[in-house]
């Protein structure tokens, strides 16, 4: 009997000392202290710290946020990006390339994407990616680097540098094409875009 009380003690106080870490780290944005370190090598985060109950993300940009096991969360990406943008789709499921910019550089994207917007955060004006390559004062490569800051990197090819970008919220696959060729145009497509032989050619 005495034994069995002892038992009932150890766990209540072990039970004690996990909700307590649990409420320092969700009152003050902590990582829990009994936690699992797991770094992230692509995606969102950097690392995350996960406990019993809840878990802590080390993000970009100095960013860290402590939610409860069951919510989902996103890191969010450059907060001092000046743009925001989005596709708007087709309901054609076809991903054959079409050119959408044709310049030095070129830009495809697939047929199932009508529009690409860039949306001016300052003033919430929208305009296409198209008039924001050929209207804004920098290079082409600034004004694709505005996008693939707030993308998640997950490949880089052994083509000379090809690099592959991707976001699940957005919708979105961009490849910025970097052959050994010389070949530096850009590709488009929704989330499910996959790269193939045919592109950076």
């Amino acid at each position: 009997m005495k034994k069995i009380k002892i038992i009932f003690i150890v766990i209540g106080l072990l039970i004690g000392i996990v909700l307590l870490d649990t409420i320092q780290a969700k009152m003050f944005n902590n990582r829990p202290i009994f936690s699992i370190h797991k770094e992230q090598n692509s995606g969102t985060y950097l690392y995350v710290d996960e406990g019993l109950f809840v878990r802590h993300y080390n993000c970009p940009f100095d960013k860290e946020k402590t939610v409860f096991n069951f919510e989902k969360y996103i890191c969010p990406l450059d907060s001092n990006s000046s743009i925001d943008f989005y596709i708007s789709k087709d309901k054609n499921p076809s991903q054959k390339f079409k050119v959408y910019y044709d310049s030095k550089q070129k830009i495809y994207i697939t047929t199932n994407i009508k529009e690409f917007y860039i949306i001016d955060k300052a003033d919430q004006k929208k305009e296409t990616l198209k008039f924001f390559i050929s209207h804004v004062f920098q290079t082409f490569d600034d004004s694709i680097k505005d996008i693939t800051e707030q993308l998640n990197l997950e490949a880089i090819l052994k083509d000379g540098g090809t690099k592959i970008y991707r976001s699940k919220d957005k919708d979105i696959t961009l490849i910025t094409c970097n052959t050994i060729d010389g070949n530096r145009d850009v590709y488009i497509g929704d989330y499910s875009l996959k790269n193939n032989s045919k592109m950076c050619k």
